[in-house]
């Protein structure tokens, strides 16, 4: 297996996997997935901003950027790529796939953040996003990124989480955060459309946790009804941090679907698969 160093990519000659990491995390995200994946090759680029990848604070940021980088890895790669986001890296995933669907073997999304679905609610969890994103970029303007990094971690794994982490943690998350505010301000001002959604003709795994903030669930179980080719999976007893909190059970439904898909094939649906529940043994209900 060869390696990548920043979003180089030297000559591969397997099928190729790229995993996206989410919002204040990093390519480590994802590795342990090149021991346990040995039969593909799986690289883990860091996002803007993330692991030395160049981003300046208070520059203006947009999904374009992301997009591009991701696709400078991809323009590297001998054919078409797997590509998993978790999160924020599920929002660039999507839009990566949505810009060049032609080098997109599949797609897996784990409770990606395409916040834009839900803005056109004021109640519910759209509006409970819409605080969030709000509450995190006063924090960081009022140069508080510590109670932006509590706001934003607590959010996502319930309260008390941010002090729960390791102080190399929380000093992580909050050297992080003006760059987790310039990606609410990014997602905002890029909407995407249904009708983008539904041309989007690439097998996709929506993956969400149980346990998760209604905000992503609901995006999830959205783009179920939206995708032409999907199929729907929750994790009993996980949250959004899922890949994380139980990688071997997320790591291996993924590898299932990867697995059936390292083929061309056509979209393999049109009608709404039924939902599954993946149990904690790691069994489908």
């Amino acid at each position: 297996m060869q390696a990548v160093q920043g979003t180089a990519l030297i000559e591969y000659d397997q099928t190729t996997i790229i995993c996206l990491h989410s919002s204040a995390s990093s390519a480590q995200q994802w590795r342990n997935l090149s021991q346990e994946w040995s039969e593909f090759n799986v690289l883990a680029p860091n996002l803007v901003g993330y692991g030395g990848q160049f981003w300046r604070t208070g520059d203006v940021h947009t999904m374009a950027d992301e997009v591009h980088a991701i696709g400078e890895v991809m323009s590297s790669c001998p054919g078409p790529v797997h590509l998993i986001g978790h999160s924020f890296g599920g929002a660039v995933a999507t839009l990566v796939a949505l810009e060049n669907p032609q080098q997109v073997r599949s797609l897996t999304l784990f409770e990606p953040v395409l916040f834009p679905l839900l803005y056109a609610t004021a109640e519910g969890s759209g509006q409970e996003i819409w605080v969030l994103q709000t509450d995190v970029r006063r924090h960081v303007q009022l140069g508080n990124n510590r109670a932006a990094a509590e706001r934003f971690v607590d959010y996502w794994s319930g309260e008390g989480a941010f002090q729960n982490l390791s102080e190399h943690a929380r000093q992580y998350v909050i050297a992080m955060t003006p760059k987790v505010a310039a990606e609410f301000a990014a997602l905002i001002s890029n909407p995407i459309s249904e009708a983008d959604l539904r041309s989007l003709r690439v097998p996709t795994l929506l993956l969400y946790g149980e346990d998760s903030p209604d905000s992503t669930r609901d995006i999830t179980r959205l783009l179920a009804r939206i995708l032409p080719c999907r199929e729907l999976l929750e994790f009993d007893g996980l949250g959004h941090m899922g890949p994380m909190e139980d990688p071997d059970r997320v790591n291996a439904t993924i590898a299932e679907f990867v697995g059936r898909h390292s083929v061309p094939d056509s979209c393999f649906s049109t009608e709404r698969p039924a939902e599954l529940k993946i149990n904690t043994s790691g069994g489908v209900t």
